[in-house]
């Protein structure tokens, strides 16, 4: 079987990464007008950080609040929130959202590394005109499209991932903390929660029914089909909403005879995945066991990305990254790919492989392919 994600057509938020400027930054409270495209919709002040400063207190790597890396590239973006006062940076889209069409929305966080209280996250808003506050030096009076809670751990980048359902006409998103009368942290009057924030991007979504073939192999009626062996998604289970078939909720369902069956994995909100699964009750002369998803990461566990096969003579494996590229090669049937590509490790993503082999009864060639998930 294949994994299903969403298959992006393109970042709709001009400058994700901040890296193009009309001028380099000079000061904390230069961003509009500085950065392009972006600007903020209120007399706040977001800071602007690049590796072209003029001044040390909003360089990159090291600025005002310590030393720290970009995401990607050279720069990002900063907003403070308190109880009182609220930071937030608007963006215009490349072209207005359509009427109930989903929409990927991902970028970078970071906290700074001395503080006194615990940031939980920030807000998305999403808005037909350019979002403006009520009075001057008011916050943003809106009610989020997305809240979005994160745990930080240290002050490292985290990814926050969401999916947000168009209402039709959307042309600017804003990230901030909406969160009223508190703020999306925990934080004493006259403390403040600080975001660095990079590589925003949202992206169109596209899902695809994908098949899957269950032999039970001599296996007796009834069985229990396991929905989470059957998805390739990262997320953990308990997080994700299970429907068969339309009526039947729940990780597992009971299958009493063979026929296809067909399985929708979701978040609140957010189609993430679609199977059709075609069960069997013929005998098995060989199986091919391949693996969803491993991770390189050296503890041992899940470390490589290899098959498990009966009765079959193994020819080859190749494995693709989403360019076309050949990453791993072999015809050793005791194959290992530990997730390299040349001498450096392969990314983070998915990857399409091509396996050919030989049935031993009868000896007629076989092929599967598929993707892989390497996550580190």
């Amino acid at each position: 079987m294949t994994c299903l994600r969403a298959f992006t057509q393109g970042n709709l938020v001009p400058n994700p990464g901040f890296e193009e400027r009309i001028s380099c930054p000079a000061h904390l409270s230069d961003f509009t007008g500085i950065v392009k495209y972006w600007f903020t919709p209120t007399s706040g002040t977001p800071n602007f950080y690049h590796s072209c400063a003029s001044q040390p207190e909003v360089g990159v790597p090291d600025n005002y609040f310590g030393h720290k890396t970009a995401q990607e590239g050279q720069a990002y973006a900063g907003i403070m929130t308190s109880n009182a006062y609220r930071e937030y940076i608007s963006v215009q889209l490349t072209t207005p959202l359509a009427a109930g069409k989903m929409y990927k929305l991902s970028f970078y966080t970071s906290i700074i590394s001395k503080s006194n209280c615990n940031s939980q996250g920030l807000d998305a808003l999403f808005t037909p005109h350019r979002p403006t506050a009520e009075q001057a030096n008011d916050n943003l009076n809106a009610r989020a499209s997305l809240n979005l809670t994160v745990q930080y751990s240290g002050d490292q980048w985290i990814k926050t991932e969401a999916c947000y359902r168009a209402n039709g006409g959307e042309r600017y998103l804003t990230l901030g903390d909406l969160t009223f009368p508190q703020a999306r942290h925990n934080c004493a009057d006259g403390e403040i929660s600080y975001y660095f924030i990079d590589d925003v991007r949202l992206e169109p979504t596209e899902f695809r029914e994908e098949e899957v073939n269950f032999s039970t192999c001599r296996q007796p009626f009834p069985l229990q089909l396991d929905g989470a062996e059957i998805s390739r998604t990262a997320l953990p289970a308990e997080k994700i909403n299970w429907n068969w078939d339309g009526s039947f909720n729940g990780r597992f369902r009971t299958i009493e005879k063979k026929g296809i069956y067909r399985l929708s994995i979701e978040l609140p909100g957010c189609h993430l995945e679609k199977y059709i699964v075609r069960v069997t009750d013929e005998d098995c002369d060989h199986a091919v066991f391949i693996p969803n998803v491993f991770t390189p990461d050296g503890d041992g566990i899940n470390d490589f990305f290899e098959i498990k096969a009966k009765g079959i003579d193994f020819q080859k494996v190749v494995v693709y990254n989403r360019f076309g590229q050949v990453v791993f090669e072999s015809s050793d049937p005791e194959f290992r790919w530990e997730g390299g590509h040349g001498t450096k490790p392969a990314e983070n993503g998915v990857y399409l492989y091509l396996i050919q082999y030989a049935v031993r009864a009868g000896g007629r060639p076989g092929f599967r392919s598929g993707s892989i998930t390497l996550i580190r």
